[in-house]
């Protein structure tokens, strides 16, 4: 059959919703049976001319949405609320959160899951360890009370990850640079009421005003601080720790430029005054240009100033209503106007803040610490860099994965990846023993198989499957290895319910890829076997 629509996990089977689904009997009686989709479906009638034949069924195929990748809430307008004073929800969080160590946890701050492209991973990482949480338990001659000087680490990648950076820090990105935006500055030719003649004064010709381009977006993050609490332990294992900790990055990863409403509506009427002090204008209560003073048939008005377009409303005291739109050239004139950007914010800005804004922001994430002599970390980094990119992405709809035959959520496999970071060098002194550091998503807890539905234990198997359809085998398939989170990541945390529940797995320390021989067939079987056994799921649960 043709391939239908396909997310980039390039499964054969995608649907938007789970009634896009048909399971067919080739054989009435016997449990091998074919699972289609809609657009599957359509593509094949459409290729073999079989369009005469359920034709209420086609149409309805043909409205199936179209996947569409799915992203975090807007992180930085959670961000740009926080900052203004006064806010109760940060007392209330502070309180909420402190250890009985007396330190701050992590989870006070939101959980990041923006994916970051590997070229702005930071190069150097500050970490603020009070409690020598990076020796794992490691004795030191130095002493073993509380350590007040951070930490230095380096990003460690692979010499393939490099030079994909170095790529993509040349490689212009697909979409086309941003380019000037424009808004109108409108006035308008009178007419006498009586004569219907233009009238012998000052005339001011439409111009567009035109807005510099924004700033070229950030190529690399030099650095980012990082800080530990020996009492935010999310877990442990037998070669490893993982800790909730917060992770301070600049702003300008999730803060794109802006510019600002009145900073624009100022230079504006500036450039209008230079270029026609004869046209009369105004001031509102705040000191600002607000209004051109125009005169139009039959009404006598101010016209107000807006940015909506090239048409305007403008009504006289207690009478008729008349719309005015402009049709033809228009002079470009460029405007005065800074992009505002972390750190370098508009006077407006400053006001609205009562402070200057700062350059980073505290997230949530997880970093997992290793043993001495562990060599599963740095093999666990490198599989995070060797995953193809659907892994980390979520999209719309349902896929059917191969041995799975119920609709589960085209969502993201593994928890984004934030780099592996190993000490700078004079860091360790005397044989000290410092943990490198696997920086990821917090993707919630361990689930508990007893209190999964059976839609949440195919969701579970599916991860494993979409490994399995790219040529890699997890080898440590344990209930411990699949967290779970509420609520969508579109979702804003304060809507997520716990009815919403999604699953990725962890650990790849063991994980790797394999061809697809006679050997990988039987490993995979095994996994996939060992899987259904520990999720309780039969092979035809709907017969």
């Amino acid at each position: 059959m043709p391939a239908g629509k396909q997310t980039p996990n390039g499964l054969p089977l995608w649907g938007a919703t789970v009634l896009d689904f048909f399971l067919v009997e080739r054989a009435p009686g016997h449990a091998w049976m074919t699972a289609v989709n809609s657009s599957r479906l359509l593509a094949w009638a459409k290729e073999v001319g079989e369009l005469e034949h359920a034709k209420e069924e086609i149409a309805w195929a043909e409205e199936e949405e179209n996947p569409k990748e799915l992203f975090p809430y807007d992180m930085a307008r959670l961000i740009k609320d926080a900052d203004y004073p006064g806010n109760p929800v940060t007392e209330l969080r502070d309180e909420e959160h402190r250890l009985p160590n007396g330190r701050m946890s992590a989870m006070r701050y939101p959980t990041f899951q923006n994916c970051l492209p590997l070229h702005l991973l930071p190069e150097k990482l500050i970490v603020h360890d009070p409690d020598n949480t990076l020796r794992m338990g490691q004795k030191f001659k130095g002493g073993s009370g509380e350590c007040d000087a951070p930490r230095i680490y380096k990003l460690e990648l692979t010499q393939e990850t490099r030079d994909a950076i170095a790529t993509a820090r040349t490689t212009p990105a697909d979409s086309p640079p941003k380019k000037a935006d424009s808004d109108p500055i409108h006035t308008t030719k009178s007419k006498d009421a009586t004569t219907r003649k233009v009238k012998e004064e000052a005339v001011l010709e439409p111009m567009m005003a035109a807005i510099p381009p924004p700033p070229s977006p950030p190529l690399s993050t030099p650095e980012a601080h990082l800080y530990i609490n020996a009492d935010d332990k999310l877990g442990e294992g037998n070669h490893s720790h993982v800790y909730r900790v917060a992770w301070e990055i600049p702003r300008s990863l999730v803060m794109e430029p802006y510019l600002c409403d009145q900073c624009i509506t100022e230079s504006m009427f500036k450039k209008l005054e230079e270029e026609a002090p004869e046209v009369k204008t105004s001031t509102n209560e705040k000191g600002t240009l607000s209004t051109v003073e125009v005169t139009m048939p039959d009404v006598d008005t101010e016209f107000i100033w807006a940015d909506t377009g090239l048409s305007e409303t403008v009504t006289k005291a207690g009478e008729s209503t008349v719309h005015l739109e402009y049709e033809g050239l228009m002079s470009s004139v460029p405007i005065d106007v800074k992009w505002s950007t972390p750190g370098n914010v508009c006077k407006h800005e400053e006001e609205r803040n009562h402070a200057p804004m700062p350059t980073t922001f505290k997230v949530d994430v997880s970093a997992k610490l290793s043993y001495k002599g562990d060599n599963h970390l740095p093999r666990e980094a490198q599989n995070y860099q060797n995953f193809p990119g659907h892994f980390f992405q979520h999209w719309s709809g349902y896929n059917i994965v191969w041995p799975g035959q119920d609709p589960t959520p085209a969502l993201a496999v593994v928890p984004q990846f934030y780099g592996y970071y190993v000490p700078e060098d004079g860091q360790a002194k005397d044989g000290e023993y410092l943990s490198p550091i696997l920086l990821l998503e917090n993707c919630g807890t361990p689930v508990n198989v007893d209190d999964l539905n059976i839609d949440d234990r195919n969701e579970c198997a599916s991860l494993l499957f979409r490994m399995h359809a790219e040529g890699w085998l997890h080898n440590s398939f344990f209930p411990r290895n699949v967290l779970m989170q509420y609520g969508d990541i579109t979702q804003w945390p304060a809507f997520r319910q716990e009815k919403d529940r999604r699953f990725r797995i962890i650990d790849f320390g063991r994980s790797g890829q394999y061809a697809k021989s006679r050997d990988w067939d039987s490993a995979r079987i095994r996994e996939e076997r060992e899987c259904k056994r520990t999720l309780g799921i039969t092979d035809f649960p709907h017969l």
